[in-house]
Parts: structure tokens; sequence; C-alpha cells
């Protein structure tokens, strides 16, 4: 008898506990609290005062015209674009089925139905690609027709190029990319590359030497996830309950997870230091790649080039085209003989990333071996530096190391017409 009593009493307590449990998500959810704290929490860390001048700095930017009409929830015109979708193809790519374009496209950066960039049109029968990563899909361009491919299409009008590059790729994307893309109207085919298969390489370094060099890194979280792909199974479960119908209480406790619970040592992607042979096999790769791609295009008869992407660390000057998050830490380095002094922590303002200090040593062994290389005499262009003539400052052409502004891709664009030989 005692034993059925306490079971009872035992049985009781514990549907009080969740009875209390789903009041305490009613009341997080729908009572203001929840906005209350994360309000005071903000005010008293001058989070709103930082995003109020992120928010003006952005408008300034990208013009008054700028909204986010469709997808309230970003503020900046690219943040729905740094979100990497599972692709067939590619492992991932910006929003390419319905929905997703449908949450992401907005006045200033949009995609189509094939999940690729628009280009301006300038009517040509003759066709060209432009391939690439964030740089060349037009990160940081106030609008569709200020990308690389867009203001080619303008300055001539004998080759009407598209664009065939996404944020993140590197050149083992751009080879698949190419595959899928080109066909016997091409004549010309850039590839304006070289930065992301430098920090991917260097992540799988670091990380597990089993995977290509060229093989995205982000597949290590997919293969962590799925494992055996004929074993896996969707179900849902609790959390995903409550992030479908409570996501406010969601989010909640995925911050207090992140803070007080998750081992912080447990990391996918940890940057180790590298040795110079390391340059040479991530260098190695990178070329491979880039020759697969010369044939491709030489069997249809189009011409192939490799531009080595301009890179803020490769310029003589050091200029304050980032924010500083550390000013305590700098970091001196040699190029050219010349020795500079940086902040060792830059922040990038596209994505609320930081670049890592040994970018700027690393960038300059990476490059100068690919630019070195047999392949580079042949086939490359080198516009690594090409603002460093310019007599303006490196802020005036670039968002970041690598991003261009719109005055950055017309410089660039004027420098390839002056290299590349479109009839």
């Amino acid at each position: 008898m005692n034993i059925a009593k306490y079971f009872r009493i035992l049985i009781f307590w514990i549907g009080l506990f969740f009875v209390e449990l789903v009041l305490l998500f009613v009341i997080i959810e729908y009572s203001g609290i929840f906005n209350l704290t994360r309000s005071i929490y903000r005010i008293s860390i001058g989070y709103e005062e930082a995003q109020d001048k992120k928010y003006q700095d952005i408008i300034e930017y990208y013009g008054k015209d700028y909204s986010q009409s469709i997808n309230p929830i970003s503020v900046h015109p690219y943040e729905p674009f740094n979100i990497q979708y599972i692709h067939p193809f590619f492992l991932f790519s910006s929003a390419w089925r319905d929905k997703q374009i449908q949450i992401t496209n907005n006045s200033v950066v949009s995609v189509e139905p094939d999940g690729f960039r628009p280009s301006y049109d300038n009517l040509s029968s003759s066709k060209g690609i432009i391939l690439g990563g964030s740089t060349a899909f037009g990160g940081g361009a106030t609008s569709d027709l200020n990308t690389i491919s867009s203001v080619l299409n303008l300055k001539q009008s004998s080759i009407n190029f598209r664009n065939r590059a996404i944020q993140s790729w590197n050149s083992h994307q751009e080879l698949i990319s190419l595959v899928k893309s080109i066909n016997n109207e091409d004549e010309y085919v850039i590839s304006l590359t070289g930065f992301n298969d430098l920090v991917n390489g260097w992540a799988i370094k670091c990380t597990d030497e089993e995977l290509p060099l060229d093989a995205q890194h982000d597949f290590l979280l997919v293969e962590k996830v799925i494992g055996d792909i004929k074993d896996f199974h969707t179900y849902t479960n609790f959390s995903e309950v409550v992030r479908t119908y409570l996501p406010k209480t969601h989010r909640l406790a995925v911050k207090i997870n992140q803070h007080f619970f998750n081992d912080g040592n447990i990391k996918i992607t940890s940057f180790c230091d590298l040795e110079d042979q390391d340059f040479f096999d991530i260098a190695e790769t990178f070329i491979e790649n880039q020759l697969r791609m010369v044939k491709i295009s030489e069997s249809y008869g189009a011409n192939f080039y490799t531009v080595i992407q301009p890179n803020a660390h490769l310029h003589n000057i050091p200029s304050s085209l980032v924010d500083f998050s550390d000013q305590s830490k700098e970091i001196t380095y040699n190029l050219n003989g010349d020795l500079y002094t940086l902040y060792a922590n830059t922040y990038n303002p596209l994505d609320d990333s930081e670049y890592d200090p040994r970018l700027l040593n690393y960038s300059e062994k990476y490059f100068s071996i690919i630019l070195k290389s047999d392949y580079c005499k042949n086939y490359c262009i080198d516009a690594t530096n090409i603002f460093d003539n310019q007599n303006e400052p490196l802020s005036n052409f670039l968002i970041d190391a690598v991003h261009l502004k719109d005055s950055g891709t017309e410089t660039l664009v004027d420098y390839l017409l002056e290299n590349i030989n479109i009839k």
C-alpha cells in the first residue's frame, strides 16, 4: 500500500512539474518578458546603440530605397545569402528552392529560379561565364546591376556574361558549376578566385587530412550529422516542436545552452599553424582544378582566365578598410622587404566574423606560390593589388579584405578589359 501511495505522489509531482513547465513556456512566449529581458541586457552592453549605427551605415551605403519588406528579420541585405542551403550538385548554395528565394531576395540582391544572381543583359548572342565565391557573386554590390558580370556587360557589348558564382564556393564548386553551365555559345570563362581555397584548405589541414583539400570543409558537419545516408531517418523531437511553436522560448534555451552547458573545446573548425609544404599542397590542388576548367572551356572553344582576386592583405599600404576588434594586439609582417603593422584581429562587417591574424602572412605565401607557377604564366591575371596605384584609400574600393565596393568593381572590370582581349 505504501509503495502505491508513494508512486501516486510521484506521478502527481511529475505531472505538476510538466504543467508548470508548460506555463513557464507560455509566460516566456507571450507575456513580453523575453523581449523586456533582452532589451535590458542589450541596453546594458550598448548593443542597441551599436545596432542602430550599423543599420544607419547600411542604409547610407545601400541607399534609402533598400527595404526588407519580404524578410524583415535581416537588417543586412546579404545576410540571408550567407545561409548555405544543401544543394544536390554543389553541397551547398544560396537559396535555390522557391520558398527559399522568396524569403531571401530583396531590393539590393536577388537570385533567379536557378539559384544564381541575375546580370545586366547586353543582348549579345556570344556568351561568357563568371565563376568564383562571394567576390564574384557580388557580395557588397549595391544592386544586381553593380556586380562584376553586370558591369562587364554594361562596359562592352560583345560578350554577355552570366554570374555563376556563389558565396563561400571554392575551386571545386566552381568546376562543377562550369560543367553544369557551359555551352557552345560561351566564348569566355573567367574565374575570380583564390581566397576561399586558402581558407578552406587551411581548415582541412588542421582538422581532417583524409578529406581532399578541395572538398568543402563544411562536409565534415554534414557527415557528422548524417553519417550513413542509407540509415538516416528524420524524426520530430521535442526541440523541434518548441522551435516551431515557441520560437522565443527556443531561442532563450539555445542561448542558455551555448553560454553555460556547451563544451567550448568541441569545434568543427579549428585553425592551426601551417608549414611551408602545406601552402604548396593547397596551391597545387587549386591549380589542378583551374587546369581542369581550362580543358573543359577549351573543349567548348572558350577562352579561360583565372583572375587572382583583389586582397587587402597583398596591397602595399595597410588601411582602415575594416574595424578592428582588438586594438591592443598588433602583428608585424614583411611585404616586399618592408615591415608593416596591422591589428591582429580584423573584423569583417559583411558577415560579423573576424579574420585570423595569420591570414596576413599566409596570404602572401599562398598567393606567391600560385602567381609564380607555370600555370599562371599562361592563364592568370594578377588582380591582387590593383588598387595600389589609384592614389585613394583602400576603403574606397573594398568593404573588407576581399569584398568589393561598387567603385572597386568598376576598377576591377576596367582592369580585366585591359587584360582580356574581348573581340
